[in-house]
């Protein structure tokens, strides 16, 4: 242990060291050498306490205790601590320098303490609404999520029924139609979502993907029709996340609960169109050369995989690899080897 600390800390001294000089290099050539002098010239002690504070504080000792926090402990449980970065600087500029955060900078700073906690208690996170647009028909803007570059997040609500819903309101007229005829509308996820989600696994990323019905039995009026949109009695059979646990559910609550969230975590679920046909029941195992996987695992093979998929009723199915349709077939249970390629 105490080798490998030493040449943690080499590492970081030198990594440090090492920058000085290409970053010299380019104040003399974007400065120039002048000006670069008359700047060493002018250092005074509160410079030199905050070239210490840089040096000691922020790099040296901050980041031999981030490698060694990723030595002891899952980089899941650590990383979601850099979201303070933001945070801190927020407190430090209020404290130290009187600065007077916005109120939605103080909202923002709410909002990373809370993911924090959840994230640290064991819980989930998942970006919803991948894509949402607008509805000017009926008042509803785009609430589609934004911001990609956050980390520590589980996985992304893949399918949402009501944001679906939305992208068909081009006019009251459909709204009524679509109030009427719920079983109409669903299609499947958005296209951008998907591709967004194949983004997010392109780069390496764990990322689960869920469904959601996102019910609101909402009470609407156009004229002397009443009609609730999407009832929770349709909805509930719409969308849904099929959770795949070692288990049957028992007695225990807690221990149940805790089997499921572990099961999300690691992504052995699917999302299910239940509307049509229950989907309960489905599943897909990968074999490789060495071993065989099931949903959200990951395996590992030079030459092809077989894919087993066992279908609750005889369907079309579409395998996508990158993004596009590899192999199509129709029937109950299917078998299909799919080549792997430099690069996958």
């Amino acid at each position: 242990m105490g080798s490998e600390m030493c040449i943690r800390d080499r590492f970081i001294v030198w990594s440090s060291v090492v920058l000085i000089v290409p970053f010299f290099a380019l104040a003399v050539w974007t400065e120039g050498a002048s000006a670069l002098a008359a700047q060493l010239q002018a250092i005074d002690g509160t410079a030199l306490l905050a070239v210490g504070y840089l040096a000691i504080l922020a790099t040296l000792l901050a980041y031999t205790l981030w490698t060694q926090l990723l030595q002891r402990h899952a980089a899941g449980r650590v990383t979601p601590f850099s979201l303070l970065v933001p945070v801190v600087g927020l407190w430090a500029a209020y404290a130290f320098l009187g600065e007077t955060p916005a109120p939605l900078q103080w909202a923002g700073a709410a909002a990373v303490l809370c993911g924090l906690v959840v994230n640290q208690a064991g819980g989930l996170a998942f970006f919803a609404h991948p894509v949402d647009p607008e509805a000017p028909a009926v008042g509803e803007g785009d609430i589609s999520w934004v911001d990609w570059d956050l980390i520590g997040y589980t996985g992304i609500e893949l399918w949402n029924s009501f944001s679906e819903f939305k992208g068909l309101l081009k006019s009251k007229l459909h709204g009524l139609f679509y109030a009427y005829s719920p079983n109409r509308v669903a299609s499947g996820p958005y296209p951008e979502a998907f591709a967004r989600w194949d983004t997010l696994l392109g780069q390496g990323k764990r990322v689960v993907a869920i469904g959601g019905s996102d019910a609101h039995g909402m009470p609407a009026r156009l004229g002397p029709l009443r009609r609730t949109l999407f009832p929770y009695e349709v909805h509930f059979r719409c969308i849904n996340t099929h959770v795949i646990v070692p288990r049957p559910l028992g007695n225990d609550a807690l221990a149940d609960g805790q089997m499921i969230i572990d099961a999300l975590r690691q992504g052995h679920c699917f999302i299910g169109y239940d509307l049509p046909a229950s989907t309960r029941g489905f599943r897909n195992l990968i074999h490789g050369a060495e071993r065989r996987v099931g949903k959200g695992d990951e395996i590992y093979s030079k030459n092809a995989v077989n894919f087993q998929i066992r279908l609750t009723k005889r369907t079309r199915c579409h395998l996508l690899k990158d993004g596009n349709p590899a192999r199509t077939r129709t029937n109950h249970d299917l078998c299909i080897d799919i080549p792997i390629e430099p690069g996958d």
